[in-house]
């Protein structure tokens, strides 16, 4: 069965190779209210030679500073 016009293909994460240090991304968080996954907040972090690359975050809240995180993508 084909993919979808139009539908992202959740098995391609993008190339999380193509993060490196010393360059300059764009970070944005959005919150977002899904059906199915219900509110939680998008982290997502890129720029245009990469594209954007994009984890949900669970709790749809900031954690605390110095605190760990699930991101699930």
């Amino acid at each position: 069965m084909g993919q979808a016009v139009g539908i992202p293909n959740t098995a391609d994460f993008g190339d999380l190779d193509a993060l490196q240090p010393g360059h300059i991304y764009d970070i944005c968080i959005q919150r977002h209210h899904a059906d199915r996954a219900g509110e939680h907040l998008d982290f997502r972090v890129g720029n245009e030679d990469i594209g954007l690359l994009s984890w949900a975050l669970p709790k749809a809240e900031l954690p605390e500073p110095n605190k760990k995180v699930l991101a699930v993508l």
